[in-house]
């Protein structure tokens, strides 16, 4: 098979990703201002995901629907570590994925506004009058932003990650859209605020 360059991999898409990634770093540019944030945060909730299927044959891209779960733990108020794992199931096709990475924060307007650049692999399985299943190479820039409803429990109202994978056996390269949201539950706190003495 001759390797395919979807149409989502156009100059359109490219500057799409580089948005994202200016985006985490002005996040990560008001580090200063961010007074606290949780230690770690536990994330669960419902993703749908754009497959650029397109790239592997199909007419168009394909909407998949899952879940998605992660869990950060933060070194200082403004930066910390991610691990993600997602899956994504639709007609004749399902798409996981599993990733890390660093991720930047700032509290803003009593929310928590975060981003993310996380790297991994992404596995994709077609079901048509064959079975082709492929592990690729996968990069993901987004973010997004957290409210508050409990003290220990915060909504995320929406995260957006733009996903590129460059696989093996299917010779392709793919450019997805994921959209996520669901429940974030915080486990200890992180602060720059000097204590008062007394």
């Amino acid at each position: 098979m001759t390797k395919q360059h979807s149409g989502n991999s156009s100059a359109s898409n490219w500057l799409f990703a580089l948005v994202l990634l200016v985006a985490f770093l002005v996040l990560s540019t008001g580090i200063l201002s961010a007074a606290e944030a949780p230690r770690i945060q536990v994330f669960g909730g419902y993703t749908r995901l754009r497959f650029d299927s397109n790239a592997i044959g199909f007419n168009g891209d394909t909407g998949l629907n899952g879940g998605t779960a992660s869990a950060a733990y933060n070194l200082a108020p403004y930066f910390g570590v991610k691990g993600e794992i997602s899956v994504e199931t639709g007609p004749n096709i399902r798409s996981r994925d599993w990733l890390i990475g660093p991720q930047g924060m700032y509290s803003k307007w009593g929310m928590l506004f975060f981003g993310h650049a996380l790297f991994g692999k992404a596995e994709t399985r077609v079901s048509t009058s064959v079975v082709a299943e492929d592990t690729a190479r996968a990069t993901v820039f987004g973010g997004g932003f957290d409210i508050p409803i409990f003290r220990r429990v915060t909504i995320r109202a929406i995260q957006v990650d733009y996903m590129m994978t460059k696989t093996k056996q299917l010779n392709v390269d793919q450019n997805d859209l994921k959209f996520s949201t669901g429940v974030v539950f915080h486990l200890g706190r992180l602060t720059t605020r000097p204590k008062h003495k007394l």
